[in-house]
């Protein structure tokens, strides 16, 4: 799976490792070929960040906001796994009630 990251020149080393870590860890589960992640850095003046992660894949959206980054990543990531296995699930029951 190729894996896309957008405006990632706003975080740190530290953060871009994180960020490509949880991210390949989490390819392998979802069954995509091209895989969009988009990190936004909101800092207000204070001493926190919130980020703000948008994935897209071909048919699937997650959005998620968050002052942790792993924290928000794995909450995109496993909205777009949701959405997947939904979709899966809601395909079978079509075909099934078609019959």
């Amino acid at each position: 799976m190729k894996i896309n990251y957008k405006d990632t020149s706003m975080l740190t080393k530290e953060e871009k490792t994180t960020l490509q870590t949880i991210s390949s860890e989490y390819s392998e589960k979802i069954a995509v070929k091209e895989l969009r992640i988009d990190v936004k850095v909101v800092n207000k003046g204070g001493k926190r960040k919130r980020y703000t992660i948008n994935i897209n894949t071909k048919d699937y959206h997650a959005h998620v906001e968050d002052w942790n980054l792993g924290k928000a990543l794995h909450s995109a990531l496993n909205k777009i796994i949701s959405e997947i296995n939904h979709k899966k699930k809601k395909n079978i029951l079509h075909r099934l009630l078609k019959r």
